[in-house]
């Protein structure tokens, strides 16, 4: 691991711990104001997650590592749930840049979802449930 991950990993604990204390100890104004930063931190945290499985997979770090599904690698360094996993695999085709065959860059399926929100591969999945409706078409 990188120092600056490590780092990273320690001030993500840190600030855990401090969150954790104040949930236990603190007035209840203090646990909504704990609730929303936990609620915040979450969310940018799984777009910082489907962003870096785009990554990854753009660069073919996936595949590099043996790995015929991005679903798989999720699987086995994250220990999601294949579901889960698949989650994430189509938010990233939802809201990242794609590349195609011949290497040309591709635009996000959903892209006013990416610039608007950088949703999360839950909310992305109402708004593909919502466009499958054959009233959406």
């Amino acid at each position: 691991m990188s120092s600056t991950v490590a780092d990273a990993h320690r001030l993500l604990r840190e600030a855990t711990v401090a969150l954790r204390s104040v949930v236990e100890n603190g007035s209840d104004d203090e646990r909504l104001a704990a609730l929303r930063v936990s609620a915040g931190v979450g969310r940018q945290l799984t777009v910082l997650t489907v962003d870096t499985v785009a990554e990854l997979q753009r660069r073919g770090a996936f595949v590099a590592r043996g790995y015929k599904s991005v679903n798989r690698a999720l699987v086995d360094q994250l220990g999601f749930e294949w579901a889960e996993a698949r989650r994430h695999t189509v938010a990233v085709e939802q809201v990242c840049p794609r590349v195609a065959l011949d290497g040309a860059e591709l635009p996000a399926l959903l892209p006013a979802s990416s610039a608007a929100s950088r949703a999360s591969p839950d909310d992305l999945a109402v708004v593909e449930a919502g466009l499958a409706r054959t009233a959406a078409h």
